[in-house]
């Protein structure tokens, strides 16, 4: 890793966090995937880390040959009923023109799970599916996309109109989402679907909400049907502080009904990142005083953001290598925030050639970095980044 990014992971991660990211990613295919996170516990008192990998439209079929052959690495669970629901929709996203059309992308998600006997348990995935625009303010394609993709609701709703011919919605989970969708306000659109299929079956469906003011989150929140959360003045609080992120997802989880735990996603700048400073690191320490974050979190993502040029071993081309703290999660739950998380990004990117100067720290941001960066190709890239 050290050789892709200067200074590996984030300082703060634990040794064993990193064997632990480490396991699952190098069983994940080399060369699939340009973007990964580490998503990481900021307050030090869990060293659990996970890890998520994107899965873009012109890399699904290379997915879909892998996956043919099934995951056969005991880490990622390979008989875990995750894998046939992910390849299904593999499947359906190139064949089905309509799905096609309304999802822009796909994220696996790898949870850590709690050791047993002294030993990590196989990671099994979730699936995040990211919403083209037009898919994702639409109600009734966000209820049969959700219908054909959760394993225990298309099962029973599928079930039970077999035995009624029914057309309302059958499953307790579908008629609480089909409430919810018809109830989002105009403006606020879901850009991911989450499902958590790596956890039990009752785990409920997330909505990853745009679109939201943070000066109407209560309002917004209450006609969803979340219960009793108050949560807009205690982000204000947080949000006032110099250098804060900008609020960007609002994370609600639906089962037989809206759950009252809730994640705020706020997004870090990408701009200031480009050139290798993190603008929200004064915030950071806010965090820390309120018990969010540790000191040492703090400092470590400070350092985070940083680019260089690489070959990968599968490469003949070198790319860029961008490190940025994406966004920051915080959890609402009881009445408080009770846990913060950060995403730290690794993706790659092509490299520009060296006749136009120095390298970006990312292709989507204009500003450019002043430094230029060393090409890197080592054998021990392999070994040391999470394939």
């Amino acid at each position: 890793m050290a050789h892709v990014a200067p200074g590996g992971w984030p300082q703060a991660m634990s040794a064993r966090a990193q064997r632990d990211v480490a396991r699952v990613a190098r069983a994940l295919p080399l060369g699939l995937s340009r973007a990964f996170y580490a998503e990481v516990r900021l307050d030090g008192a869990d060293d659990q880390a996970d890890v998520s990998i994107a899965v873009a439209r012109d890399a699904r079929d290379s997915w879909r040959t892998w996956l043919r052959d099934a995951p056969a690495q005991a880490t990622l669970a390979p008989r875990h009923r995750a894998w046939p629901t992910i390849a299904s929709l593999l499947d359906d996203w190139a064949a089905d023109h309509a799905l096609d059309r309304d999802i822009a992308h796909l994220w696996l998600e790898f949870d850590r799970p709690p050791a047993r006997g002294g030993h990590v348990a196989a990671s099994a995935p979730s699936c995040f599916v990211g919403l083209a625009s037009h898919a994702s303010q639409s109600p009734d394609s966000l209820l049969a996309m959700a219908t054909r993709l959760d394993p225990s609701m298309s099962a029973a709703t599928s079930a039970a109109r077999r035995a009624t011919c029914a057309r309302a919605p059958a499953c307790s989970r579908e008629r609480a989402l089909a409430r919810v969708l018809g109830a989002l306000p105009a403006g606020i659109s879901v850009g991911q679907l989450g499902f958590l299929l790596g956890r039990d079956v009752s785990t409920p469906i997330r909505l990853c909400l745009s679109g939201i003011q943070p000066g109407a989150l209560d309002d917004t929140l209450a006609a969803l049907g979340v219960p009793a959360v108050r949560l807009q003045a205690a982000l204000h609080t947080l949000l006032r502080e110099p250098g804060a992120p900008q609020l960007d997802y609002v994370d609600i989880d639906v089962a037989a009904d809206v759950l009252p735990r809730v994640g705020v996603e706020l997004r870090c700048d990408r701009r200031t990142q480009a050139l290798g400073r993190l603008h929200e690191a004064t915030w950071l320490q806010r965090l820390v005083s309120a018990g969010l974050a540790s000191a040492g979190w703090a400092d470590a993502l400070a350092d985070w953001p940083a680019g260089r040029r690489v070959v990968m071993p599968h490469q003949l081309w070198p790319s860029v290598a961008v490190r940025r703290l994406n966004h920051v999660k915080l959890t609402w739950q009881d009445g408080a925030f009770h846990q913060a998380k950060g995403y730290c990004l690794l993706r790659f990117d092509d490299a520009p050639s060296r006749r136009h100067g120095p390298v970006p720290s990312a292709s989507s941001d204009p500003v450019r970095s002043p430094r230029h960066h060393s090409t890197i190709r080592s054998p021990d890239v392999l070994a040391t980044f999470p394939t």
